[in-house]
């Protein structure tokens, strides 16, 4: 079985990257990133699987639209060990005081065995597009014939519009001390009319095997029709 292993819980460090945006520079277009965390095990490969986890508080007065992030790991020594430029984040809008959570899971060819620091970056703007957002009721998590997590619920759609893009379905799992698991997600494609209702079914596959359904103590869930936002 694969160890797990909580590396660092850290706050977030100023840097500006191209792609994003530090800490310092975000605090003046109206968000802050915070609770910046990452795990890491030894993947089946055996190198090093990484988990990254951080999150970006609107605390403007606006909608604000959050793309892909990036981040950098470093090791103790303050050598790079990896990067990621794809760091999905859930919900794509977030209102004046509301939170969006970046997550990714970075693949190093090496094993790595001393604390790795984080180093996060968001790509925030204001949002053009509508604040759209679907009920999920239903969840529940359970375990397939495979040992593996699963979870099945539904999304219902109160918006007063009809929805013809693909519909993402997102839970992100928490310990009991509020140590962030892993996410799992559901991407739908049918249309969805207003006041239409949809089933989903989330894989558990790409946890890491150190999670368990005991382990999960608290859970964020997330729908919302996949939006596209330019300029």
């Amino acid at each position: 079985m694969k160890k797990w292993r909580i590396l660092s819980a850290i706050l977030v460090m100023a840097l500006l990257l191209t792609g994003g945006v530090s800490a310092s520079a975000a605090k003046d277009k109206g968000y802050e990133i915070g609770n910046a965390a990452v795990s890491s095990w030894t993947s089946a490969l055996g190198g090093t699987s990484v988990l990254v986890y951080y999150e970006v508080t609107n605390t403007s007065e606006k909608n604000l639209f959050c793309s892909a992030g990036s981040v950098e790991l470093e090791d103790a020594d303050g050598n790079l060990v990896g990067t990621s430029d794809t760091v999905s984040v859930y919900p794509q809008i977030i209102r004046p005081g509301e939170t969006a959570y970046y997550t990714d899971t970075v693949y190093l060819d090496e094993l790595v065995e001393s604390e790795l620091v984080l180093y996060p970056k968001a790509k925030v703007k204001e949002a053009t597009v509508p604040y759209l957002a679907l009920d999920v009721s239903d969840f529940k998590i359970q375990k397939d014939s495979l040992g593996f997590l699963n979870a099945i619920g539904r999304v219902k759609n109160y918006t007063g519009e009809d929805i013809d893009a693909m519909i993402y379905v997102v839970a992100l799992l928490y310990a009991e001390d509020g140590a962030f698991l892993g996410s799992m997600f559901d991407i739908l494609t049918e249309d969805m009319e207003d006041g239409d209702r949809l089933a989903f079914d989330m894989s558990g596959l790409m946890l890491p095997r150190s999670v368990t359904l005991e382990s999960v103590a608290s859970y964020k869930l997330f729908g919302y029709p996949n939006q596209y936002q330019f300029g």
